[in-house]
This record gives structure tokens, C-alpha cells and sequence, in this order.
């Protein structure tokens, strides 16, 4: 496996981490509530980096932009799954178990 898709996947991660604190924390930390627009401006540029960078690197690993985008859902979903569980408790569904499931069944797709 090429390093920039490596990168590419790790940068992916980590921005949709980011994003997922940056629109859910406000139902675990009341600070986030009364300081939003703080939070967005704080948030946001490291975020926006993150992503352009990734996309970059995925773009020039694949050769076009919907496969990123694709791999970009399919991880959104999945990094949005294990933080609503992990930090929110939230419990899984059947249809979201089912839904994770078919989001590894695209990214294994995608990079075949």
C-alpha cells in the first residue's frame, strides 16, 4: 500500500473525529452551548485543513473524487457510530449495526 493513501485514510479519521466533537460535544458540554460561535471559529480551520489535505492526498491516490467522497461517507458514518456509542452512550440499532456493516462493505470497494 502506497503511504498516501495511508495518509489519506489516517487524515480522514481524524477530521471526521473532529467534526463529529465539533457538532455533537454541545450535548455533553454546556460550555459549547453558550460559546458556539467560539467553537466554530476554533474548530474549523484545523478542521477545513484536515479535510482539504486529505482529499488531496485521496484525489491523487485514486485519480478522481468520487471514490474519496465515497470512503469519506462510508468513514463519517462509521467514526459518528463508535462517538454517539463511546462518548455519548448512545446504544446501536439493528439498522445501525446493519448500516455499519454495509460501510465496511464499501470502503473494502473502494480500495480493492
Amino acid at each position: 500500500m502506497n503511504k498516501s493513501i495511508i495518509m489519506f485514510f489516517i487524515f480522514m479519521c481524524l477530521a471526521q473525529v473532529g467534526a463529529w466533537v465539533q457538532q455533537y460535544f454541545h450535548a455533553k458540554y454546556e460550555w459549547i452551548n453558550t460559546n458556539w460561535v467560539l467553537w466554530s471559529i476554533v474548530t474549523s480551520i484545523p478542521l477545513g485543513l484536515l479535510f482539504v489535505y486529505s482529499s488531496k492526498l485521496g484525489v491523487t491516490y485514486f485519480g478522481a473524487t468520487w471514490p474519496v467522497r465515497i470512503i469519506q461517507i462510508s468513514i463519517g458514518f462509521l467514526v459518528a457510530s463508535v462517538m454517539a456509542y463511546s462518548v455519548l452512550g448512545e446504544g446501536l440499532t439493528n439498522k445501525t449495526i446493519i448500516s455499519i456493516a454495509l460501510c465496511g462493505v464499501i470502503l473494502y470497494l473502494q480500495f480493492k
